[in-house]
């Protein structure tokens, strides 16, 4: 059986693969709209409310063209590219914190500790 964090990993490398052909030149036309909202939609989707995950992508897709580093104006095109690529990386953060259990409250870990030791409790009394 498959755990859920295990799918959400899953989900995020399919997305992850994705980005990868799209940045190797493996795409049609569309793609690149494509890849920018399948990266803030699996951020949306898998990150808890209020998260920086949730709030960087957010600033990302609604940051404006003088938002940019770069003194001179920038293209539709150019933010696009370059919002996907800041949207990347917020994904990529996003499925360490998910592998390396980040997210899980001081809290959640010791309802896990205690649960665990009534198993180990209960399985004693049989």
């Amino acid at each position: 059986m498959i755990s859920e964090k295990t799918k959400i990993i899953l989900a995020i490398d399919n997305i992850i693969s994705q980005y990868n052909e799209w940045k190797n030149g493996n795409f049609e036309d569309g793609m690149t709209w494509r890849i920018q909202s399948l990266l803030l939609q699996t951020i949306l989707r898998y990150s808890p409310e209020h998260s920086s995950f949730i709030i960087n992508a957010k600033y990302i897709v609604e940051r404006k063209h003088d938002q940019y580093e770069n003194i001179r104006e920038i293209t539709d095109s150019e933010k696009l590219l370059r919002d996907i690529d800041s949207l990347f990386g917020v994904l990529l953060a996003r499925k360490t914190a998910y592998e390396n259990d980040i997210l899980i409250s001081i809290q959640q870990r010791i309802h896990a500790d205690i649960f665990e030791d009534f198993i180990e409790i209960a399985e004693s009394f049989l």
